[in-house]
């Protein structure tokens, strides 16, 4: 009888730790296919330059924020291109964060995206070829500028880029966020999915704590990487992206979707020549031409994802908008002119 109960205990057990097994093994594929990538973990990896801290991973196929979300070989956000430009291409590289990003909207429905779907449809019918236009995105959430002008300078360079599209927020003078926190990966991903969903269980009877809590893990392990906000150290990568662009005749367009001052934004695209393209007065003609109030709720409600206060697929096609006819027009400024007939001609 004893015998036989140790028996069905050690098969009891035999099982248990099977079925573990087998959770963490389905786990691992399911983090390995990339059908999830909203941790860090999953979508992110540390970089080989200093400056630029983590990067996306390459070759990336899932969900993000419960949109499609693809990375090419290269690591960033877009279908696949050749390092080496083609000829006749015309080369645009974005730098910026989460929302040139495109936090929470689909691949193709980026405004990098659909810039170059409308550039590709203008050179088409110019007859300049099927694909006279490349838009590569560059941006990753939580970068700061001194990280995005790293990337320009270690890794968008060596794509021959015609122009340059930074995009300004406010955390560009902040530490980098997310840094390198949970860029291992779990131990355990079974061990992973039964904290979060305790802590989701703890958390919804006081979330204001639990959002202080992650605020300040964030806050935390952003501090070794201070030394990358701040004015001086944006003044000084305004200037080494002007510099490094200045050498082969780049021109930068800087947008903003800031409705404050941003001082010292303004003044380094004032001190280097850069072109500002502020996006908030096509916003607020949106919200006219509609009978809407220019007021802040509206505001969210038009362009903004719910609560999460990143642009959405309205915002993303607006700023697309934007920059075509700000690409458009600056086209039509260095166009040569035409030849005045010859007397007697």
């Amino acid at each position: 009888m004893r015998r036989a109960r140790l028996l069905r205990g050690a098969l009891l057990a035999g099982s248990a730790a099977a079925a573990l097994v087998v959770a963490e093994a389905g786990l691992r594929l399911q983090a390995r296919a990339g059908a999830d990538l909203d941790t860090q973990a999953r979508r992110s990896r540390p970089s080989r330059w200093p400056e630029i801290v983590y990067e996306l991973k390459p070759d990336l196929r899932g969900v993000f924020r419960g949109r499609p979300l693809t990375t090419n070989s290269h690591g960033f956000r877009g279908p696949e291109v050749a390092r080496e430009k083609p000829p006749g291409v015309f080369r645009i590289a974005g730098l910026g964060d989460s929302q040139m990003f495109g936090w929470g909207v689909s691949d193709e429905e980026t405004y990098l995206r659909r810039l170059e779907r409308a550039l590709d449809a203008r050179a088409r019918r110019a007859k300049q070829g099927p694909r006279g236009v490349e838009v590569l995105n560059f941006a990753v959430p939580g970068y700061n500028t001194v990280m995005q002008v790293a990337t320009f300078e270690h890794r968008a360079l060596a794509f021959s880029p015609d122009l340059v599209i930074v995009h300004y927020a406010r955390n560009d003078l902040a530490a980098p966020h997310f840094a390198l926190e949970g860029l291992g990966g779990p131990r355990s991903y079974l061990l992973t999915a039964l904290r979060a969903a305790v802590a989701g269980w703890r958390d919804r009877g006081d979330a204001v704590p639990a959002r202080a809590s992650r605020r300040a893990r964030r806050e935390a392990a952003s501090r070794p990487y201070a030394h990358l906000g701040g004015r001086a150290a944006y003044a000084r990568a305004m200037a080494r992206l002007a510099e490094l662009c200045r050498r082969r005749g780049i021109p930068v367009l800087v947008l903003t979707l800031e409705r404050g001052e941003e001082p010292e934004m303004r003044a380094a695209v004032r001190r280097h020549g850069m072109r500002l393209v502020p996006v908030v007065p096509r916003f607020y003609d949106y919200l006219g031409e509609r009978g809407l109030a220019r007021s802040r709720g509206a505001w969210a409600r038009t362009f903004r994802l719910g609560r999460d206060g990143h642009p959405n697929p309205l915002a993303h096609r607006l700023i697309a908008e934007a920059l075509l006819a700000e690409i458009e027009g600056m086209q039509e400024r260095v166009r040569p002119p035409a030849r005045s007939p010859r007397p007697g001609a």
